[in-house]
């Protein structure tokens, strides 16, 4: 029997995607529009058996008290205490739009990026996207919120240019009112 070949430049640490796999298959999805999604919580916990000490680090990138900008990095460290990093994921939350954002965007947004992060690594990607099931929760509730916000701009926009076009209607006082007859209809 021949000897296997030693791939070369291919460190000890290396994970495969058969140990993606195996940690994904243990991860519970939701389905959402037909399509499964993982909680960060899930992608954390399939992240701490592959990598039991590795790390995930989040960094604020941006804030102005009502956007903010995220990125979380999930790494391990190699036999000589050096650092690898895996992946990267960005995350941005509103502050106020949302029911979570209202009182926890930052917190919301460091979720976000974790979530990111540990699906470019392939963490939770089982028939569903790199979107987290939080993140697509959220999306959706912005999405109806902003429907919401554009349909009352709409009828507020409509009722004002109603209110304008009354406004400007020539009024001819002492004129009689215009009566309609079933002759004077169009047929």
């Amino acid at each position: 029997m021949a000897e296997a070949k030693k791939v070369p430049n291919v460190p000890t640490w290396a994970i495969s995607y058969d140990d993606i796999d195996r940690v994904n298959s243990e991860i519970n999805m939701i389905d959402m529009k037909g399509k499964n999604y993982a909680m960060v919580p899930e992608r954390v916990t399939a992240f701490r058996k592959l990598f039991p000490t590795g790390f995930i680090r989040t960094q604020v990138l941006a804030n102005d008290g009502t956007t903010v900008l995220m990125q979380a990095t999930a790494g391990f460290y190699r036999e000589d205490n050096s650092e690898a990093i895996l992946a990267t994921g960005l995350a941005q939350e509103i502050r106020g739009k949302g029911m979570v954002n209202g009182t926890s965007h930052i917190e919301n947004c460091e979720t976000s990026a974790v979530g990111r992060a540990l699906g470019m690594i392939g963490l939770g990607l089982n028939g569903g996207g790199i979107c987290s099931a939080e993140e697509l929760v959220n999306a959706v509730v912005s999405q109806k919120q902003m429907d919401e916000d554009f349909a009352k701009a709409k009828k507020d926009i409509e009722a004002r240019k109603l209110a304008e076009l009354d406004a400007k209607k020539p009024v001819k006082k002492d004129a009689p009112a215009a009566v309609e007859t079933a002759d004077s209809l169009p047929i």
